[in-house]
């Protein structure tokens, strides 16, 4: 398993598919304007304090989609 391009200690868990960099979790750049939502649902406001980033099931913002989580089993 890679370790970690930021602090070269933990072994990645994300990969920056243009580039080929690794990142572990803790590392990973979030919050990415392309993984954002409205607050309100209404896509076509375009009020920024209407709009938030997207969180994942441990309440992490997700990175830039360019970022793909991998798994070594």
């Amino acid at each position: 398993m890679p370790k970690c391009l930021y602090c070269r200690k933990a072994e990645a868990s994300w990969v920056y598919m243009p580039s080929g960099e690794y990142a572990c979790d803790d590392c990973v750049p979030r919050k990415c304007s392309c993984n954002m939502e409205p607050i309100d649902g209404d896509w076509e406001n375009e009020n920024e304090s209407n709009w938030d980033y997207i969180k994942d099931e441990k309440g992490k913002h997700l990175p830039c989609c360019e970022w793909e989580q991998i798994t070594i089993e």
